[in-house]
């Protein structure tokens, strides 16, 4: 049987025990606080990176849109001077095929 003096003893060393466990588990929870807050703060972080990069990625795309709409102007522009360099080849054509009538009328008027 177990004295008075070594139950006290094992009750010391148990609540001993005890409290030693209550102080590593309140420095784990204040290190898991602490991280948990570290955490947070990067995230925090990294969401307004996240934020700035949208904002600029979104006036990119608008860059992009106009520059598309200015080379679609553009290439309408190039398709009608196609067009009119087109319409003005005929015109020389239509032009050096009536010279040539007027030099074959003048020369016939001559024969005559």
């Amino acid at each position: 049987k177990h004295t008075c003096k070594e139950l006290e003893l094992s009750k010391d060393e148990e609540l001993a025990k005890s409290m030693e466990m209550v102080d590593k588990l309140q420095r784990t929870c204040h290190e898991l606080e602490e991280s948990r807050e570290e955490a947070q703060d990067k995230t925090e972080a990294v969401l307004k990176e996240l934020e700035v990069a949208k904002v600029n990625l979104s006036k990119e795309v608008e860059r992009s849109k106009t520059t598309l709409e200015q080379l679609e102007e553009q290439n309408n522009l190039v398709e009608a001077n196609k067009r009119i360099i087109g319409e003005n080849n005929d015109l020389v054509q239509k032009l050096a095929n009536g010279e040539e009538m007027v030099e074959m009328l003048k020369h016939t008027c001559k024969e005559l």
